[in-house]
């Protein structure tokens, strides 16, 4: 019997029913850590989630289809716990009935104590000071199962952040100065029930209070009632020691295979393979099952890692499992430098995976070059052959970006149609903002969940770190490339797999996607074992190559790359020459060689846009140069485009009828903001209720009267919009939590007409044109510009706006514009309110 099929069977006696009696003991646990083996297979009854500090209450709202605050802050995440025990003076992390295991715990600020209550235990069964549990100085939570920053690496902590101990109630408390994120992973399981809290202590020693503003999860796994499973106890006993310090060594060992197999069988190659050329990697008739994949790309091509599509099928499949940039697939996303963790890596040598690809009928491995230039491809792949399980899920791994990001919801993976196991992933963001960028919450939805089981306190949390990103490299979890503005994670769910029945999603918040001008760029690979016919969200082909290479070192907000919208037939070239990537936008840009030169421009939206040239970033290709035309006519200020494709023409001046360079054309929508208003307020909106409370402005407009409000009294005032449309109300009102306010003006058209509305609001918005309701949205939400449209149509003459925003916490606003393409409407007050320059 080969040691691939021993390893397998072993796996297979533990998740059998017959079996299900025996029990787990520790070393079981301890042997997850490692498992890789066991990934493939489909454990029916195992539940994988999070307990978390995660404000859960405030950003998930029904009545939208996704789940997003209205305001984010770092505190909006702190110290939310499943209960409050007030007898104990407790905060209730994670409340569990088992059997079960925590399998992860993660703090960016571990402060107090953290207490486990097994078995249903009345009384701390064990307590730790949480510092010194995530700084490895208790056994056997101890490196490199532990991780601190500050311990490992020495990490400050960066100015402007708290202290881990900011507002503890008053209570003096010692923490280690520098960066306290940490991360366990040693396992702590329990046969009926586990509860952990968090409090502090008084100089006595009994509890005073938890801590004010603690971050925290709790990763679980609970399994079928009728299995067995040895509840965790100290002091270990010898032989569970010495596994631990087994899977210790092969944590510190990343780059070698965790769990070896005898009887294997390797394939060494090296391959030329031209531009535009495919070539298979490994092509063989099963049961077997790959177990090791190392690879290296030679060209003279330096995006060649992302040029090279590495793809993947089993058993027959028209569609690939794996489908992804080779380079993505090991890491390579971002940079060159090398990193080595349990699964995957990068080395100077080959980089390696070590992801488990059983199949029954027939596997192939297949590579294309996209690129320009040849590549040579160094690999070594070990396989076993003989029989897999009937329970075998097969090995996926698939690539997607988005840039811009312009979904809130940035998704990794998305799949049903079948049982399977989420097992990690890697992300790299373009920080184009330059902002803070890792607030936003991974998400996971396990079988359709409508709320999802898990749902952390940060993207930079969700890859072990805490205050910001930086350097790091673990077993499970990293942050390899930091260059600039670009970052790569990766996160590897091993011992804390995510099993599912039916369907998966993950997600990440991207709140640059509230931007309007500018977005992040996200791009990812997801990893994850799947039955056969089950379905996921990617395409069946990656975006082209040009579309796939890096972000530029500028980018330009509304630019459309001159190179992805010429017309075919343009008496043009496309510049993409290694000496000028550095210089145009994206790399590339066209060289006119004829008098015109045509654009086939796509419209996502109908709107009024101004369109102009640019030769270079920041560099407009001027007048003297060139006409823009559209419908033979040239484009003036701005022009109303619908929805769909529009050609527009660039007309070369005459002298210059030879050759001009474009690099892009920016397509800015034409935004003639409503800009002064006259506002209203505040109303109570106690209990999210003042968004369908009648307060009197709806039933009569009266500009003389003076209203009761919550605070006092107030009357119609006069209010201008800051640059970029927004009326700020949360300035000009107080209180401004809670609330309603009301915005009114007038609009003068010279004709009766359809047109539309758009709207941007924090919170929710109703809106009456001349008296009549016209649109309503109640949701939380940062004000966007033209985040809603209403379909409307205007009277000749005079026509009124009245608009009602609500406000829960932190910001309050509203943003307004009617599509007006010949910029003919005339927005006034009335006519009290008018503003009047003083006599001379």
């Amino acid at each position: 019997m080969t040691g691939r099929l021993c390893a397998l069977l072993l796996v297979l006696i533990c998740v059998t029913p017959a079996c299900a009696a025996e029990t787990r003991d520790y070393t079981y646990f301890l042997n997850e850590l490692v498992n890789l083996d066991g990934l493939p297979l489909i454990q029916e009854g195992v539940k994988c989630a999070l307990a978390s500090s995660c404000n859960r209450e405030w950003q998930y709202n029904p009545n939208v289809d996704h789940f997003l605050s209205a305001a984010h802050s770092i505190e909006a995440d702190s110290s939310k716990w499943v209960r409050y025990d007030q007898a104990r003076r407790e905060g209730v992390m994670a409340e569990l009935e088992g059997p079960g295991c925590i399998v992860r715990l993660w703090s960016a600020n571990p402060e107090g104590v953290i207490r486990f209550y097994l078995d249903g235990d009345t009384e701390p069964t064990y307590e730790f000071d949480f510092d010194a549990l995530m700084s490895g100085d208790i056994e056997p939570f101890n490196r490199p199962l532990v991780w601190q920053r500050q311990v490992v690496l020495g990490a400050p902590r960066p100015e402007g952040r708290p202290s881990p101990d900011f507002m503890n109630w008053g209570v003096p408390y010692i923490h280690r100065e520098g960066n306290a994120a940490s991360t366990c992973y040693v396992p702590i399981p329990f046969a009926k029930s586990c509860k952990v809290t968090s409090t502090t202590l008084r100089a006595d020693g009994y509890a005073h209070a938890p801590p004010r503003r603690l971050y925290y999860q709790v990763g679980y796994k609970l399994y079928p009632k009728d299995w067995q499973v040895e509840t965790f106890s100290l002091p270990l006993k010898p032989e569970y020691k010495a596994k631990l310090e087994e899977v210790a060594r092969l944590w510190n060992a990343c780059g070698e295979d965790p769990q070896p197999a005898g009887d294997v069988r390797t394939q060494n190659a090296t391959i030329e393979v031209k531009p535009g050329g495919t070539a298979k990697l490994f092509d063989l008739n099963g049961p077997a099952t790959i177990r090791q994949f190392h690879a290296k790309v030679i060209s003279k091509d330096p995006l060649a890692t992302r040029n090279v599509v590495l793809r993947a099928f089993w058993d027959g499949e028209t569609e690939p499992s794996v489908l992804t940039p080779i380079g993505d697939f090991f890491g390579r996303a971002v940079g060159r430098e090398a990193y080595r963790s349990l699964p995957v890596g990068m080395t100077d040598e080959m980089d390696y995976c070590y992801w488990r690809m059983p199949f029954q009928k027939h596997g192939t491995l297949a590579v294309e070059n996209q690129g320009t230039e040849a590549v040579t491809i160094e690999y070594r792949i070990v396989y076993t052959t003989g029989p897999v399980p009937e329970n075998v899920a097969y090995f996926h791994a698939k690539w997607r970006r988005e840039a811009p990001g312009r979904n809130f919801d940035y998704a990794l993976l998305d799949c049903d149609g079948g049982a399977g196991v989420f097992v990690g992933d890697v992300l790299a963001i373009d920080n184009r903002l330059g902002k803070w960028w890792g607030e936003g919450n991974e998400k996971f939805y396990v079988d359709g969940e409508a709320e999802p089981s898990s749902w952390g306190t940060g993207t930079e949390d969700y890859y072990g770190d805490g205050w910001g990103i930086r350097w790091f490299v673990n077993a499970l979890h990293g942050c390899p490339q930091n260059e600039g503005r670009r970052q790569l994670m990766y996160r590897w769910h091993i011992s804390d797999s995510v099993p599912f029945s039916k369907s998966f999603r993950m997600t990440l918040d991207n709140y640059s996607a509230l931007h309007e001008d500018m977005q992040n760029g996200y791009t990812s690979v997801a990893y994850w074992y799947q039955v056969p016919g089950g379905r996921d969200f990617f395409p069946t082909e990656l975006p082209r190559a040009d579309e796939r290479r890096p972000s530029p070192k500028v980018i330009m907000p509304y630019a459309v790359e001159a190179e992805r919208i010429v017309a075919a037939g343009s008496k043009a070239t496309i510049i993409d020459e290694p000496d000028t990537r550095d210089l145009y936008s994206w790399g590339r840009a066209v060289r006119s060689t004829g008098p015109t030169l045509n654009l086939t421009l796509p419209v996502e939206r109908d709107d009024v846009y101004a369109l102009a040239l640019f030769e270079k970033p920041n560099v407009p290709l001027g007048q003297d140069a060139c006409t823009l035309l559209y419908n033979g006519k040239p484009v003036g200020r701005a022009v109303h485009l619908t929805k769909g494709e529009h050609t527009v023409t660039v007309k070369l001046a005459p002298e210059r009828s030879d050759v001009i360079t474009l690099d892009y054309l920016t397509m800015v929508p034409f935004r003639n903001f409503i800009t002064e208003w006259l506002v209203l307020g505040p109303f109570d909106n106690e209990g999210d209720k003042g968004f369908d409370r009648v307060y009197p402005p709806e039933q009569k407009l009266d500009f003389d009267a003076e209203y009761d409000v919550k605070g006092g009294t107030a009357k119609w005032e006069r209010l201008g919009a800051k640059t970029g449309g927004l009326l700020n109300f949360d300035v000009h009102f107080y209180p401004n939590d809670w609330v309603v306010a009301y915005a009114y003006v007038e609009v003068v058209s010279p004709d009766a007409r359809d047109t539309e509305l758009l709207i941007g609001s924090d919170d929710g918005v109703k809106v009456w044109l001349n008296g009549e309701l016209v649109h309503e949205n109640h949701v939380h939400r940062a004000c966007v510009a033209d985040q809603d449209r209403a379909k409307i149509s205007l009277k000749k003459g005079l026509n009124t706006l009245l608009f009602k925003v609500d406000d829960g916490i932190t910001d309050w606003g509203l943003a307004a514009r009617i599509v007006d393409p010949d910029d003919t409407l005339e927005y006034r007050l009335p006519p009290k309110f008018e503003y009047r320059f003083p006599a001379e």
